[in-house]
């Protein structure tokens, strides 16, 4: 197999071994899976196009109001459901700030971090919010700083997500809790061998930004929150955001939407419980750990 950098070891369990599973576009582009632990990530070539997407992305998606009104229901649902007590949160790759103003709302004392200069721009002029620009690397909050961290579609976009656990274990409090979401490899795997078998002479390859730097199964994302010292784990189906906050569905209706992530929803949900939670088949997995 060929050699792949510095970057050869699976950020998991180490393991250098690697298998690919899907060309994507462009030379040298691949999908790859750790022959030891089953960690799905593109390869280094692919790589630096995925993390360039996060740092140059037009962010004036994130002012739609399509954007912004299904994501304050995802979040309002995710304060509801958590019923966590205000405190002190950081959300690290923040965007514009929308998940730390609804907090702010809600009497938390807020901080986020954002690799964007647009959105930090956006986050810091037009809505006031404590906005560090930069990665993760750069944090040098002291230890026990925070009751809660969260990564909404982050950590997979990560180029050592195990790394950024390892440093955000640290900074959370005891008692601590982090939330993590990120897009499920079982769903989108199966979602595009379906699509091929749909329109089986369409373009069969995919950009990297479509599969993340990592992906993660509940099992894979199971491992790396244990490994990096979380307890009391839980793995599921995340939630659905509402109607189409990217309008990028343009084979379909906004009802046509609303009924697939309905039918995704319920499917995965009867499938999680069937198997006890063994088996998430969402389109997105959200995990949370507690730091004892």
């Amino acid at each position: 197999m060929d050699k792949m950098g510095p970057m050869d070891q699976c950020n998991l369990c180490g393991h250098e071994e690697h298998q690919k599973i899907l060309k994507l576009r462009g030379e040298g582009k691949y999908l790859e899976r750790c022959k030891r632990c089953s960690l799905v990530f593109l390869n280094v070539e692919a790589r630096k196009e995925a993390a360039d997407f996060c740092q140059h992305r037009d962010v004036s998606t994130d002012t739609r109001p399509s954007f912004r009104e299904s994501h304050s229901a995802f979040f309002e649902h995710f304060f509801q459901r958590s019923r966590l007590r205000p405190g002190r949160v950081l959300d690290i790759g923040c965007g514009t700030g929308l998940f730390l103003s609804l907090a702010r709302e809600k009497g938390w004392d807020v901080q986020g971090v954002e690799i964007s200069h647009q959105a930090v721009e956006i986050a810091r002029s037009q809505y006031g919010l404590p906005v560090l620009e930069g990665g993760i690397e750069g944090l040098s909050f002291p230890d026990e700083s925070f009751d809660l961290v969260t990564l909404w579609n982050v950590l997979d976009f990560l180029e050592d997500p195990k790394g950024a656990l390892l440093k955000l274990q640290r900074i959370l409090k005891k008692g601590g809790v982090l939330f993590i979401r990120v897009i499920n490899i079982r769903f989108h795997l199966w979602v595009y061998r379906l699509w091929r078998l749909m329109y089986p002479g369409g373009e069969g390859e995919v950009p990297p930004t479509v599969f993340h730097i990592y992906n993660f199964s509940e099992g894979t994302l199971r491992r790396m929150l244990k490994q990096s010292g979380f307890e009391k784990l839980h793995v599921g189906n995340s939630p659905l955001t509402p109607d189409d906050p990217y309008q990028g569905s343009s084979r379909f209706s906004k009802r046509e939407v609303q009924r697939l992530k309905g039918l995704v929803g319920g499917v995965s949900s009867l499938l999680f419980y069937g198997t006890f939670g063994r088996f998430c088949l969402g389109s997105s997995l959200l995990a949370r750990g507690l730091k004892e």
